[in-house]
């Protein structure tokens, strides 16, 4: 487990936790922030980076512009 800031924030209440912090788990973030401005949410990713299969990946000749 990491230490620091991150490492409290996991101990916070959130209404809603999105795990993995790729296309689909910010877009989870966007959706959460617009559908339901009242709730809150954390998004967790286990890497260094986020951007989910782009990142972890390198599929040669494709692009992406996360």
């Amino acid at each position: 487990m990491r230490t620091g800031v991150s490492a409290l924030r996991i101990m916070e209440h959130f209404d809603n936790l999105i795990i993995g912090a790729g296309l689909s788990g910010v877009g989870a973030g966007a959706r959460v922030r617009m559908d339901c401005p009242g709730k809150t949410f954390a998004i967790l990713e286990g890497r260094e980076r986020s951007g989910g299969t782009w990142d972890l990946f390198r599929y040669p000749g494709v692009r992406s512009n996360n």
